[in-house]
């Protein structure tokens, strides 16, 4: 494991060199074929086959959970309802990191994948993903699922985006803390902020939420190693792929945002035993449910079938989303009242209410509400 460790630090020091190489890379990165091959990777993702991908280098490599495995072998393998993803650019790095949750499936996963992109011709050279599902730490797909619509990681304004070193500074800070006391100072806690571990949640939806419930007391603990990025400044996010040592060397990913060079919000999906005590982990955090959901949203239900949602908002008075639609709004609703209601097809005849249709959406840095057939997309 030590060889195979630095096999993954040289590669992670490698990645870093190529990210900070000539400005003529960065002109080179087409943002539309990034965006094309996460889009090929999750229709890979919901037909169980690597066969969308396309534009692969020679020399492609395919790491899941740390190890480099053949690509049908892994997630691929796997036929997927994707109940939401999110992905960040990384112009510089000529990379993507998509955060996908699928608890709906045969079998549930929540997974983030790093996809690396030569700058000269925008070839995939390499798919790394950490891929978490049943029995991993804090693992349940469908509470994940909750608490990331209920949060907002839209583009931040020009003027107020930290840098890439700030961001990673960042990112270092909080993942050095098992190994350095001093680390806890370093990093740049919000207020509020919030952090997702597996499915457990340190927020409560109110603004002196933070994320320091369960960080390490132990900060003598063997080090967060191999640390592979991709930053986009244009929503404040890191994620870092690497390897927990002092978890039995479990694949691991954090993802941060900052505003206001401030965290903002902590994402990890760790591949390690939920079951099992380990030595010198600091207690999870306590569970909380926020009963209210913010939702500041364009709605568009053009692409989504048929039906409509009712929300109790707190006048109680209903508001209702019609199907075939595009509204905007910002509203607030409880969770538990989000209700539905029947739905009508394009003869205007009455069918019965059912779960909506498996849809696959690409989005930058927006949530995905879809409930009996309709589709929000939070800015």
């Amino acid at each position: 494991m030590r060889v195979y460790q630095q096999t993954l630090a040289k590669a992670g020091a490698a990645l870093m060199l190529a990210s900070l190489s000539l400005p003529t890379a960065m002109a080179a990165c087409s943002r539309s074929a990034l965006l094309g091959t996460v889009d090929q990777f999750l229709e890979g993702l919901e037909i169980g086959s690597a066969s969308p991908l396309q534009n692969i280098a020679s020399n492609f490599e395919y790491i899941e959970n740390n190890k480099t495995i053949n690509i049908v072998s892994g997630i691929l393998g796997n036929v997927l309802i994707v109940d939401h993803n999110r992905t960040i650019i990384d112009l510089v790095a000529c990379a993507t990191y998509t955060e996908v949750i699928s608890p709906r499936s045969v079998k549930p996963f929540v997974l983030g994948a790093q996809i690396r992109h030569r700058a000269t011709d925008n070839a995939v050279f390499l798919i790394d993903t950490v891929v978490s599902t049943t029995n991993d730490w804090l693992f349940n797909a469908t509470q994940t699922l909750q608490y990331v619509l209920g949060e907002h990681w839209g583009p931040i304004e020009p003027a107020k985006r930290d840098s890439r070193e700030t961001i990673q500074a960042a990112a270092d800070a909080y993942l050095d803390m098992w190994s350095n006391k001093s680390a806890i100072a370093a990093v740049p806690w919000g207020s509020p902020c919030v952090r997702l571990e597996g499915s457990v949640y340190t927020g409560k939806g109110l603004p002196d939420d933070v994320c320091t419930p369960g960080i390490p007391t132990n900060n003598t603990q063997a080090p967060n190693s191999a640390r592979r990025y991709v930053i986009d400044e244009t929503v404040g996010s890191v994620n870092v792929i690497n390897v927990f040592e002092h978890l039995e060397n479990a694949a691991d990913s954090h993802e941060f945002r900052l505003e206001g060079g401030k965290l903002r919000y902590v994402h990890t999906i760790t591949v390690a035993d939920s079951k099992k005590s380990y030595p010198g982990l600091g207690p999870a955090p306590p569970p909380s449910a926020p009963d209210r959901i913010s939702i500041r949203c364009a709605l568009d239900t053009s692409s989504v079938g048929f039906g409509i949602v009712t929300t109790k908002t707190p006048s109680s008075k209903p508001a209702v989303i019609p199907s075939r639609a595009t509204s905007t709004g910002s509203f607030a609703v409880r969770a538990k009242d989000l209700t539905p209601r029947s739905e009508t097809n394009k003869a205007g005849s009455p069918v019965s209410p059912s779960p909506p249709p498996a849809v696959r959406v690409r989005y930058e840095c927006c949530t995905v509400l879809l409930i009996t057939g309709v589709l929000g997309s939070a800015n």
